[in-house]
């Protein structure tokens, strides 16, 4: 027998709702986690849907736009606009993207929210995050699957950059798992208790391998490969 709860979180009359109560959830698990690093986490949210994001999370060092999506069932692809996720012009040397400005994108990410209903009475909630660092986190095979091909990754990063606008069809593969709210924040490049300079040491092993005569103060390319890895499994669950 279908609980009401079920009901509430696949019937459409309840969309509204069920937008309100998630987003609200993924703000006090976020503030959460950046209270007990010690700060309060500022929440925007657009007055305008042009990019698609949904959120805008920033530790006033950091601000990163967010695009909200939500797994009830089977679903695993999601359309998401190319501007949100193609990186900012001050990062397009980084990823070796000879685009002109008006080719740059907003440097944003895809959070993805996993629900499962516990015994018709609450939630468990699993955050999955995505964005173009990430996706290279795969390419560059510091993070591995067996389930993904290089031609798979290859080509969902053609079609993220293949063309300025529009959309593209984003799998659940190309998602890591944040352990925990902490660690989301990590991923996503924002202040945590959880180790975040990973990404510092991600643009740094990809200016060393895309910038001719790039020398990295940081270390070898072993040495950052080897260091991303560490801190990147620490912060996902597989």
């Amino acid at each position: 027998m279908t609980s009401r709860l079920s009901s509430f979180l696949t019937s459409p009359q309840y969309s509204n709702a069920r937008e309100l109560l998630l987003t609200s959830r993924i703000k006090y698990d976020m503030l959460l986690a950046a209270a007990v690093r010690g700060y309060d986490l500022l929440i925007y949210t657009p007055t305008v849907d042009c990019d698609g994001f949904d959120l805008i999370f920033d530790d006033r060092r950091t601000l990163v736009p967010i695009q909200l999506k939500t797994v009830i069932g089977k679903t695993n692809t999601w359309e998401i606009h190319r501007k949100l996720i193609r990186p900012s012009f001050s990062s397009l040397e980084i990823f070796r993207l000879q685009s002109p400005s008006y080719g740059a994108g907003r440097g944003g990410g895809i959070l993805l929210v996993d629900i499962k209903e516990e015994q018709g009475e609450s939630l468990e909630i699993s955050y999955f995050y995505c964005d173009f660092l990430i996706i290279h986190l795969f390419l560059e095979k510091i993070i591995q699957s067996k389930k993904i091909t290089s031609f798979k990754i290859n080509e969902l990063k053609y079609d993220i950059i293949g063309q300025i606008n529009g959309k593209f069809t984003l799998p659940k593969w190309a998602f890591v798992k944040a352990k925990s709210p902490e660690h989301l924040l990590a991923l996503i490049g924002l202040s945590s208790r959880a180790n975040g300079l990973w990404r510092e040491y991600m643009c740094e092993f990809l200016r060393y391998k895309n910038i001719p005569n790039f020398q990295s103060p940081v270390g070898t390319e072993h040495e950052m490969r080897e260091y991303i890895k560490e801190q990147v499994i620490n912060l996902i669950d597989n």
